[in-house]
């Protein structure tokens, strides 16, 4: 559990700065504190993004109603859960919420 400072989450979430969501984004990743997950399987990252369901919770709700994001999104920045979208961005997004490599974390 931990929370994200301005910085952390402007970092974490780089790929969308100046989008206009972004402050939005910024405020909800800020707001209170976070559970990371690392999850360690085969297909691991689009396993989780189905279980996770469509990034917007109001899709979510109509086309995966089951879905954490249907079940407990609100929208589509407050959408509950935050999956990588490959295995490069979990690698990054991983050191910066756990700190360290994999193999470090593993240890």
């Amino acid at each position: 559990m931990s929370k994200f400072s301005r910085d952390s989450a402007t970092c974490f979430y780089k790929e969308h700065a100046g989008k206009g969501f972004f402050p939005t984004l910024l405020g909800a990743m800020t707001a209170d504190v976070c559970v990371g997950l690392e999850l360690v399987a085969p297909d691991a990252v689009p396993k989780w993004r189905e279980f996770l369901g469509p990034t917007n919770s109001d899709v979510a709700k109509k086309t995966a109603p089951h879905s954490i994001r249907a079940r407990f999104g609100e929208d589509g920045t407050r959408n509950a859960c935050h999956g990588s979208d490959s295995a490069g961005a979990y690698k990054r997004e991983a050191d910066i919420f756990f700190g360290g490599s994999p193999a470090e974390r593993m240890m």
